[in-house]
């Protein structure tokens, strides 16, 4: 079969033997196309259109109440504000006393006769995060006139919130303590007479820390409207004698 022979030279024998075998496959081609069987690599010239993948519609399966819900805007950024991201440590450690800076202030003027709200901000001056307990015992929050004692955390140490923070370097956190505005030197009592208008002075530190001060203003209470006279009755609507 590889070598033919016969009275023709094998050239010859050859070109029959491929075109015996390309009318063989145009033969095969024929049929299939014919019994409708499609044969590899061949295209049927658009009989069939190729599937065109297309994306599902979202609000087909939603429901009416989400489909009537608008998209949400993102956040607004204020112009020249640039967004930083922060990584807060794990404290290791309790805050040393010293290390703690408490410093107080309040937003006066306070009309007296009202509870004055102390804000505590609350740092350290570590390079690694560390807790600081507070409660009663630890936090001192004090008030005074001058040289005169007016109000102390230490008689009333409801006052006081008790919590634990966690002071990171760089950073502070607000508590918040209330006085009650009233004078109570000795002893934490509700009956207490209401503290006069005039400059006082808030002083506030952890225990073995250094103390810091504030100073503010309680404002006279707005006085109350006096009540509109009344008109007096004229002489011609005095009630006159009957004759």
């Amino acid at each position: 079969m590889l070598r033919p022979s016969g009275p023709h030279t094998s050239r010859t024998y050859w070109i029959r033997r491929t075109l015996f075998f390309v009318v063989l496959a145009l033969a095969v081609w024929g049929v299939a196309r014919w019994l409708g069987v499609q044969m590899p690599g061949s295209d049927q010239d658009g009989d069939a259109a190729s599937p065109v993948a297309t994306a599902p519609d979202p609000t087909a399966s939603a429901s009416p109440r989400d489909r009537d819900r608008k998209p949400q805007s993102p956040p607004a950024v204020t112009p020249g504000v640039r967004l930083v991201p922060v990584r807060f440590l794990d404290p290791t450690q309790e805050c040393a006393p010293s290390s703690v800076r408490v410093l107080p202030a309040v937003t006066d003027p306070v009309p007296a006769g009202e509870a004055v709200r102390v804000q505590l901000r609350i740092a350290t001056t570590a390079e690694s995060a560390c807790t600081v307990d507070l409660d009663s015992a630890s936090l001192l929050v004090a008030v005074s006139s001058g040289e005169e004692p007016v109000w102390s955390s230490a008689q009333c140490t409801s006052a006081v919130p008790t919590r634990t923070l966690v002071a990171q370097p760089h950073w502070s956190t607000v508590v918040e303590v209330a006085w009650s505005g009233q004078l109570t030197r000795n002893r934490c009592s509700l009956t207490a007479p209401w503290a006069p208008p005039g400059v006082y002075t808030v002083q506030a530190a952890l225990l073995e820390g250094e103390p810091a001060t504030a100073d503010f203003e309680l404002a006279a209470p707005e006085s109350t409207q006096a009540a509109p006279k009344r008109d007096k009755p004229r002489e011609d609507d005095k009630e006159r004698p009957q004759t």
